[in-house]
């Protein structure tokens, strides 16, 4: 999903409704709210970040998403966006995912609670699709 050092690959040419391509927003997003690759490839790998106490990260990610129209700044998905960034996501899974935000009060919790949801079926259980 995200990785620093992605440029080349054709989904970090794709340009957002914001004018800019992923790995501009996550470029800009880092000015801010520095993030290590290693917590990248940790969220990748396992679908949660290794320290989540630590709220820089999940504004990282509340800023990329931003940046990246895949929510809005009112935390609203954009669901065809999320669907083109993960194509085998549904959306039940994506409605499951929501609920998880309402954990939290804090913005960039809800967004990092989200991203974990997504994540977590997508890499761990495999119920990102029909598998339900």
């Amino acid at each position: 999903m995200l990785q620093q050092s992605g440029a080349g690959t054709p989904a970090s040419q794709k340009r957002s409704a914001n004018d800019m391509t992923p790995l501009e927003a996550m470029s800009m997003c880092n000015e801010s709210f520095r993030t290590s690759d290693e917590f990248l490839e940790q969220l990748n790998k396992t679908g949660s970040f290794p320290d989540e106490t630590d709220k820089t990260p999940m504004c990282f990610l509340k800023c990329y998403l931003e940046k990246t129209d895949i929510i809005s700044d009112e935390g609203d998905i954009n669901e065809p966006k999320i669907f083109e960034m993960f194509p085998t996501l549904n959306s039940d899974a994506t409605e499951d995912c929501k609920k998880e935000m309402d954990h939290s009060n804090n913005v960039c919790e809800k967004v990092y609670f989200l991203v974990r949801c997504v994540m977590t079926r997508l890499l761990v259980d495999g119920r990102g699709s029909d598998n339900k």
